[in-house]
């Protein structure tokens, strides 16, 4: 992630679905930020994200009312940071995060055991990368901007729940599923995708341990149900 995106329409989805899932699992939530810096990563002039207007848009509220309004303080870019965010108390007390920059990928071993270790006592971890998982075509100097599918599967053999977010290249979203669950070993087969329609599209994979997967995916239903309506449907629909 980047901190200058903090607060726009999709951190508002992932932020409503965290929340969700700490109040209906009643677990320990950890966030490995994979943060990225976009003078390394992002060719000049970039402005992918920062897509705010969900704030001025009343079906965006019931998502979630509290949340919703937040966020509103984030849209000044003096509160876009990681330290204001974990100050507002949007996520529950306990809540670990790891806010150390993701390196290039001779350094990227050591910074992965240090986040594993920094988020040992967690029961459900979010990984938050600014694009998604790897891709065949990742050159080293934007790796920082990728989660490795072996990082995903660390934390599920280590017995958490984790839950990743893929923003949508210009793809069909159900074969595209269907193409990162394969490579992450069937890991996260047992819980709906999570497809949002929030600007650019983003899917949500869940790397469930057994005793998650029955409360996740009633979770997720009910966050599909709830999401903001638009034609045809919703904002936010499930692939199984």
């Amino acid at each position: 992630m980047q901190e200058r995106y903090l607060g726009d329409v999709h951190d508002y989805v992932k932020f409503a679905l965290l929340r969700l899932f700490i109040h209906t699992l009643d677990v320990r939530l950890g966030i490995n930020w994979y943060l990225a810096d976009p003078c390394k990563v992002d060719k000049k002039g970039n402005r992918d994200g920062r897509k705010r207007g969900y704030l001025h848009k009343k079906e965006w509220e019931g998502l979630d009312p509290d949340l919703h309004r937040a966020l509103q303080s984030f849209a000044d870019p003096a509160n876009q940071s990681l330290k204001e965010f974990q100050r507002a108390g949007i996520l529950s007390e306990d809540t670990i995060f790891f806010n150390e920059e993701v390196p290039l990928l001779n350094a990227r071993k050591d910074w992965h055991c240090r986040a594993l270790s920094a988020i040992t006592k967690a029961d459900l971890v979010f990984l938050d990368p600014d694009t998604g998982f790897q891709k065949k075509t990742m050159q080293n100097r934007e790796s920082p901007k990728y989660v490795l599918y072996d990082e995903a599967a660390d934390y599920c053999r280590n017995g958490k729940s984790a839950v990743v977010i893929q923003f949508m290249p210009r793809r069909d979203p159900v074969e595209f599923a269907e193409e990162v669950r394969k490579n992450l070993g069937g890991r996260a087969d047992s819980v709906p995708v999570v497809h949002g329609r929030a600007e650019k599209n983003i899917l949500f994979f869940t790397l469930a341990q057994p005793v998650h997967v029955n409360p996740m995916t009633d979770a997720l239903r009910e966050f599909a149900e709830n999401s903001p309506p638009m034609k045809g449907g919703r904002r936010i629909d499930l692939i199984h």
